[in-house]
């Protein structure tokens, strides 16, 4: 009777468990945050399990120094980070989807973006005035509906988006003082234009997959770099702009068909390997 009462008591008053017994915490199911967001409810969304934000995140003019949102599913409207004075990293390790734009500007102790489940933003993605960023992880983002534009980050070394395939506006790299690597291996079409100029110590540029560009492509003021090989761009909708790259030996667009501008190939006086396809013979020197 004793051991009856004692195991009565033990289940109903402190629900005793057998460690045996005990299961894995099953996935979080959707919290959704209904309206715009701010720095001030940071630490809500992340208590809270919040996995879906139907407005606007935007962080601004705040003291923080770290955004970790590890729940954030998804945001309809935009996400804008801009002038947190001592804000060091940003990391969203479940952020999948954002309906509006992706702004980071003038975070001036920025190192690192950790946004690495990201695979589609409808508006712009947006990075720049960062001089210490030295990260950004986004190897997972699949289409951008308008402009991938990352400007301006002084200590960054290599802007790696490998699983980028549509951008359906322009994709500026521009003013980076340590840049060497871009790599955008599966990149196909660029709606607008490519602008790639002022990075005088960036050595490689893969885009092996880049068919289209509805603009202008211009790569500028890369005095470091030795090769710009485009295997498989046939059209261009404004001007083919390459120039002040004292480094270039080797230009290599052999599909090239279809250039709607002018084509400028200047600057470049060491350049003795040339294939500009259909206008090699004109514009070649």
């Amino acid at each position: 009777m004793f051991r009856l009462l004692l195991l009565i008591s033990c289940l109903g008053l402190f629900g005793c468990h057998d460690k045996d017994s005990v299961t894995e915490p099953t996935a979080a199911e959707s919290k959704v945050w209904v309206g715009d967001a701010t720095g001030d409810d940071l630490d809500m969304l992340a208590s809270e399990h919040y996995t879906d934000i139907t407005g606007n995140l935007s962080i601004e003019n705040s003291q923080i120094d770290t955004i970790d949102l590890p729940y954030l599913q998804s945001v309809d409207g935009n996400v804008n980070i801009t002038r947190n004075n001592g804000l060091t990293t940003i990391t969203m390790l479940q952020l999948e989807s954002v309906g509006g734009s992706v702004g980071i500007y003038r975070e001036d102790n920025l190192t690192t973006i950790s946004l690495p489940k990201l695979q589609s933003v409808d508006g712009v993605v947006g990075i720049a005035d960062t001089p210490d960023l030295t990260s950004i992880d986004l190897q997972q983002l699949q289409s951008v509906g308008e402009t991938v534009a990352i400007n301006r980050s002084l200590d960054l070394m290599s802007i790696d988006l490998p699983q980028l395939k549509i951008v359906g506006g322009s994709v500026e790299i521009n003013e980076h003082s340590r840049l060497r690597i871009i790599d955008l291996p599966q990149l196909q079409s660029v709606g607008r234009h490519v602008s790639i100029y002022e990075n005088p110590f960036l050595m490689s540029i893969d885009f092996p997959q880049l068919q289209v560009v509805d603009g202008g492509f211009e790569i500028a003021y890369s005095e470091s770099l030795t090769a710009i090989d485009l295997p498989q761009l046939e059209t261009v909708g404004g001007l083919v702009d390459i120039n002040n790259n004292y480094s270039l030996r080797t230009l290599n667009l052999p599909q090239l068909q279809t250039v709607e501008g002018w084509i400028d190939i200047s600057e470049t006086p060491l350049l003795t390997d040339c294939d500009l396809g259909s206008y090699t013979d004109e514009y070649c020197p």
